[in-house]
């Protein structure tokens, strides 16, 4: 049995000096750098920790630490905050009723913990907005996993965890001045599992090694559902909805959707090849565009006008545009595989990555269709009832200021990312390598981002960030091969 104790606790205080130069208009055309501001930003910050270790039998084991923190940055009721990280864990395989003696290790496991998350400067900046009441961020998380070893050539782990901040830094628009940092309640929950196998291993050196890994993320805000926080067209959060979900516009592709004002002229609209609602008038259908020399007209309906043949946008009864969650970037699974396999002195190794499930937004097309740049435009091969015009293509994007349901695709590929084939030769085997004193020499080819296999027609189907699924001009994957020679002395 052991248990130990500690406690610290220190102090720390700096202070930053900034200057500034401008210059001032002196006489008639003469400017003199006369013009001095400075600021002094000064900041204390003061802590104290205690951690207890626990440990019985080499069976139970717990931690527990608590920390409470200081700090200047805030007002005098915000200026102190206690933060909690305790853990246990039960060994059950050390148990003497544990029945299974091929497994060496299961072990259950919990824990808990909270702690600071950082608080943008600009928080303090605009605090006369309502900074009165500003405080750490805060999240909290717990634990609960299991971890098996059976044999020594499989083990395997679940774990569960939940989390819950009390405030995440948001921008958007202030109700006085120009912009502000507000905070907003999360959640979310994980779930992640792992297992390791030697497949394969016998006396002439052949050896397979497999491991498997997977997770799934579920962010959400703690709000009410009918209670929701607009920064922009495409950034609106509403409680119960995930913090990666994207709001946009639609495309109409139903009749039965036309604007109240619209509904008993449902002739004058048809259904064109790629699925959308478009004007066209009585009398005429989609195709009949060069026959008719009809793109660029305007055809009025109830008075109102549509430009001939484009796409429209989904309103409401009103005829609204109205923005609606377009977007969604929770994966259904995110898993890799990586396989090694050995002989003698032969190496094969491979990784592959993936997602199921999930969203992505095609940014780079949106942009394309925009500038009339994207090789849908080009009409070459295209029967002349079905040609369309750059103002077709533009109209698919609308603004740049706006995602749209259209340009969304499944984030779902699996990618090569690294393979590899190498050869390790010891001195035995090559002689010269006694006479330099090295050990063995190592050769290995290697190649990254082989091939990815999706539906997804832009770069790169994998989001750069959990809460932004888009794909917006980034640069594309490389594929690399390397050939490396290793001396061990």
């Amino acid at each position: 049995s052991r248990f130990s104790l500690r406690a610290e606790t220190g102090r720390e205080s700096y202070q930053h000096l900034a200057s500034s130069y401008g210059s001032i208009p002196f006489g008639k055309d003469t400017f003199v750098n006369s013009s001095i501001s400075t600021s002094r930003v000064e900041r204390r910050v003061a802590a104290g920790l205690s951690n207890l270790n626990l440990d019985y039998s080499g069976k139970y084991i717990a931690d527990v630490l608590v920390r409470r923190e200081g700090t200047s940055l805030f007002g005098a009721p915000r200026q102190w905050t206690s933060f909690l990280r305790a853990s246990a864990a039960w060994l059950l395989n050390e148990e003497s009723w544990f029945p299974f003696k091929s497994v060496d290790l299961f072990k259950l496991h919990y824990s808990v913990s909270s702690a600071a998350t950082p608080t943008a400067q600009d928080v303090l900046i605009f605090a006369p907005l309502g900074g009165v009441v500003i405080k750490p961020q805060t999240a909290s998380e717990r634990e609960f996993g299991v971890n098996v070893s059976i044999s020594s050539r499989l083990q395997g782990s679940v774990v569960y965890a939940t989390s819950k901040s009390d405030m995440s830094t948001l921008y958007g628009p202030a109700p006085a001045g120009n912009y502000y940092y507000y905070s907003v309640p999360l959640k979310g929950h994980t779930t992640e599992g792992t297992l390791h196998m030697q497949l394969l291993r016998n006396a002439r050196g052949l050896q397979w090694e497999m491991s498997v890994v997977g997770d799934r993320r579920r962010t959400e805000f703690r709000a009410a559902k009918n209670r929701c926080f607009t920064v922009d067209l495409s950034r609106q959060y509403c409680g119960g909805m995930g913090s990666n979900v994207l709001w946009g516009y639609s495309l109409l592709r139903d009749k039965s959707l036309l604007p109240s004002y619209a509904a008993g002229e449902s002739s004058a609209f048809d259904v064109n090849d790629e699925g959308y609602v478009v004007p066209v008038g009585v009398g005429n259908t989609w195709r009949d565009g060069k026959a008719k020399n009809l793109w660029g007209t305007i055809v009025r309906v109830a008075g109102q006008p549509f430009p001939w043949g484009l796409p429209m946008l989904q309103t409401d009864s009103l005829g609204r545009e109205a923005s609606q969650p377009s977007v969604n970037g929770e994966a259904g699974l995110q898993y890799g595989l990586q396989n090694t396999f050995r002989y003698k002195g032969f190496r094969l190794y491979g990784l592959l990555n993936g997602q199921l499930g999930g969203e992505i937004y095609n940014e780079s097309k949106h942009l394309l269709y925009l500038f009339g740049n994207h090789p849908d435009v080009n009409q070459v091969g295209k029967a002349d009832d079905t040609r369309k015009p750059v103002a077709y293509y533009r109209a698919l994007a609308v603004t740049t200021q706006i995602y749209m349901r259209n340009l969304v695709e499944s984030a779902t590929y699996a990618r090569l990312s690294e393979a590899s084939v190498g050869y390790v030769f010891d001195a035995n085997r090559l002689g010269f390598l006694k006479h330099v004193g090295a050990k063995r020499v190592e050769i290995d080819l290697v190649a990254r981002n082989l091939f990815t296999l999706t539906r997804y027609t832009g770069q790169n189907p994998q989001s750069p960030s959990y809460n932004s699924p888009v794909d917006s001009f980034r640069y594309p994957l490389s594929r690399t091969f390397t050939l490396s020679t290793s001396l061990i002395f």
